[in-house]
């Protein structure tokens, strides 16, 4: 063979190792105690809108929607009752709230304006199988499931993706706090509050900026949030979460194609929260 042959044929075969070793290239390597804190950090990485447009706006207007509905069912469950020291359930729902950072003039409001004659709306899930064979959980909120079906199914066909069962037993619901780390303190200490405060696990998210993530069960999300604050924490962000316990690589355009789904999903109004296993 020609010369120019042979170095056309080199360049082929450097460019197909290069593509295959990409996907690989572009994943941070950890070892030890940050392999833990990568894999947390990802479940934040996509299950949110925030992390992917900065849309911080449109998360709040979720959140409330959200929460508006919950306050309307204990309600409505409890003879109309608006008073969250006689309604046990109200109460939890209202922590819950303020916990996430719903302010407590909306909350008023939402009591203040309760109607019992309101369309009453419900949480469901979608479990998705996404780009890559990502596993993806979709919360959404509407008056019933059809409406729904309407709304995401074409977005999952324009993504690649569709409805799997099983899905969400690949995640572990979990309570999510963010917080700065202490002044003058380390890694270890933020080990021992969490141990004092009753957090299942706390994870360095981000080295540059000292923050920490909590993992508490979903039950716990309150008084865990509540006693992080007394011990000097400040808890930027608090949620309950799908974190999970498997999870799925993907390539550059598998990770690109996941996220116009994640952007194309949060989107929609009836969508509350996605959360997915990509690493």
């Amino acid at each position: 063979p020609s010369l120019n042959c042979l170095i056309h044929f080199y360049k082929r075969l450097l460019s197909a190792m290069y593509l295959t070793l990409l996907p690989r290239l572009a994943l941070p390597l950890h070892t030890g105690r940050l392999v833990m804190q990568v894999r947390h950090a990802g479940h934040n990485k996509w299950s949110n809108i925030r992390h992917i447009k900065g849309a911080r706006d449109m998360e709040l207007s979720k959140k409330f929607n959200l929460y508006a509905a919950k306050i309307n069912i204990c309600v409505k469950n409890n003879g109309g009752n608006t008073d969250p020291e006689t309604n046990n359930a109200l109460r939890r729902v209202v922590d819950d709230a303020l916990a996430q950072h719903v302010p407590k003039a909306t909350v008023d409001k939402l009591l203040k304006s309760y109607k019992s004659n309101a369309e009453e709306s419900s949480e469901f899930l979608f479990e998705v199988r996404g780009p890559g064979r990502v596993g993806v959980v979709v919360e959404c909120l509407a008056r019933n499931k059809g409406t729904l079906n309407v709304k995401i199914n074409p977005i999952l066909r324009r993504c690649g993706s569709t409805q799997e069962n099983g899905i969400t037993n690949m995640f572990e619901k979990k309570g999510v706090i963010v917080t700065d780390m202490k002044k003058s303190s380390t890694i270890d200490d933020a080990e021992t509050d969490a141990i004092e405060v009753g957090a299942e696990e706390v994870n360095l998210i981000d080295e540059e900026t000292n923050t920490l993530e909590f993992i508490t069960g979903q039950n716990d999300l309150v008084i865990v949030c509540s006693e992080l604050s007394k011990s000097g924490y400040n808890c930027k962000e608090a949620s309950i979460s799908y974190i999970p316990t498997t999870e799925t690589s993907l390539n550059i355009l598998e990770a690109k194609a996941l996220e116009k789904l994640v952007d194309m999903l949060m989107q929609e109004d009836c969508v509350t929260a996605v959360h997915t296993n990509a690493v």
